[in-house]
């Protein structure tokens, strides 16, 4: 088993090394902060809740499985990265709802809109108030 040492980033001050297994996933690391529960809802993030986190300045799930040594940061729903990582979260699910429930129809997504995006379904189709409450 390959060991792998690990740079978490909270606070300048509270930065910790750990070596750890290789293959850890980024909220496995994460939990070893002693801070951990403060690092899930930082009050610096306005109570904004910890969603993913950065690895060597990728931006990856917390599930990521990291083999190489690493420097690891926290990113909340608040920050930059955090929004981004949340709109691609639900533009994801909205496809896949409109999937399941429109399966002859496909959802196009389009250029954001400041911090939106544009979606339509593709051809010329009637969607009915019905039909966005079903995708509710």
């Amino acid at each position: 088993m390959n060991t792998i040492t690990v740079h978490i980033f909270s606070e300048p001050s509270k930065d910790m090394f750990f070596s750890v297994a290789s293959g850890t996933s980024a909220a496995e690391l994460l939990r070893m902060h002693p801070d951990y529960k403060e690092l899930q809802s930082d009050p610096k993030q306005n109570g904004e809740c910890l969603i993913a986190a950065m690895v060597n300045n990728k931006v990856v799930s917390l599930s990521y499985r990291v083999d190489i040594n690493a420097d690891i940061k926290p990113v909340f729903s608040g920050s930059l990265e955090g929004s981004i990582v949340y709109r691609q979260t639900l533009c994801f699910l909205l496809a896949i709802a409109a999937k399941r429930v429109f399966p002859d129809r496909r959802l196009v997504i389009s250029h954001s809109l400041g911090e939106g995006y544009y979606y339509y379904f593709a051809a010329l189709q009637n969607i009915k108030d019905e039909d966005l409450k079903a995708l509710e």
